[in-house]
C-alpha cells in the first residue's frame, strides 16, 4: 500500500527501525511489520522495536488503499498518543493482522480528497490534504491575509497555521458560531500545543475585553496639532504580487 504521513510525525528517535516498517508497510508484508489492531478502536499499530511503535490507520480513496502514518509510541506508552485519546489499552488484547484481506471494511477511513502531488496530510477533526495553492499559503510567513469564497478552505487553512505560531494568540471573528466551530475543530482530538495560549473570541467579547485608558477622549484639534508636529514626508510603496 502507498503510505501518507501526518505532517507532525516525528520519527527522529527511531529512525531505523521506521524506515525498515516502512518497507515492509510498502510490501504489504504484515507478518514482519507485526500489525495489531487497537481493539475498540479503528486504529493499528505496527511494532519499530522491543519498546516503540507506529500508530497508524487505513484508508481508501477511489477504491485504491492506504495506510496513514501518525505517530510514534514511545516505550508503549499509549496514554500520551493525541490520537487515542485517553482509550484504556492492553496490548495483550491486540489483535493480530497478518494480510489486508482481514481487515473490516469499516476500519478503512473514506477520504473526500487527496493531493497525488504529496505525501503528507494534516490532522484538526479528521484527515486534511491541501491542494497544491493551498500548501503555498501554508508556508507563507505572517503576517497574511488569506481571501476565498465559502467552502475554498480559509478556516481549516488558517487553524492549521495558528499550530505553528507561539505565545499569545487570538482567533477572532465577527460570528459567534464561526468561533465555536473553530474552537471545536482545533482543540478536537484532545489537541494541545505546549508552546502557545490560545484564546477564541468574538469581536464583541474582544472590544468588550480592552481597558479603556482613564483621560478624556481626544477631539480632532487636538489629533490635528499632534500631527503636525510629529509628520514627516514618507514614501510608500506597495509590492503587489
Amino acid at each position: 500500500m502507498d503510505l501518507l504521513y501526518y505532517n507532525e510525525l516525528d520519527y527522529s528517535t527511531v529512525k531505523t527501525q521506521f524506515h525498515k516498517i516502512e518497507k515492509f508497510l510498502k510490501e504489504d508484508n504484515f507478518q514482519s511489520a507485526s500489525i495489531k489492531k487497537i481493539p475498540t478502536t479503528d486504529y493499528y499499530r505496527a511494532k519499530l522495536d522491543s519498546k516503540n511503535r507506529l500508530l497508524f490507520k487505513f484508508a481508501k480513496y477511489k477504491e485504491k488503499k492506504y495506510i496513514l502514518l501518525l505517530e510514534i509510541i514511545l516505550n508503549h506508552d499509549y496514554e500520551k498518543s493525541k490520537f487515542l485519546s485517553g482509550t484504556e489499552v492492553d496490548e495483550n488484547k491486540f489483535n493480530l493482522i497478518t494480510k489486508d484481506e482481514i481487515i473490516p471494511k469499516k476500519d478503512f477511513q473514506d477520504l473526500i480528497y487527496l493531493n497525488k502531488n504529496r505525501k503528507d496530510f494534516y490532522f484538526l477533526d479528521k484527515v486534511i490534504f491541501f491542494d497544491d495553492f493551498q500548501n503555498e499559503v501554508y508556508f507563507l510567513q505572517t503576517p497574511l491575509i488569506i481571501i476565498g469564497s465559502a467552502g475554498s478552505g480559509k478556516t481549516i487553512l488558517t487553524l492549521e497555521k495558528l499550530k505553528k505560531l507561539r505565545g499569545n494568540i487570538a482567533y477572532i471573528s465577527l460570528s459567534q458560531y464561526l468561533i465555536e466551530n473553530a474552537h471545536s475543530i482545533y482543540f478536537s482530538n484532545n489537541y494541545e500545543n505546549p508552546n502557545q495560549e490560545i484564546d477564541f473570541l468574538s469581536f464583541e467579547e474582544y472590544v468588550s475585553g480592552i481597558k479603556i485608558p482613564k483621560g478624556s477622549e481626544l477631539i480632532f484639534m487636538d489629533f490635528e496639532k499632534w500631527f503636525a508636529k510629529h509628520k514627516q514626508k514618507t514614501t510608500y510603496h506597495e509590492k503587489i504580487i
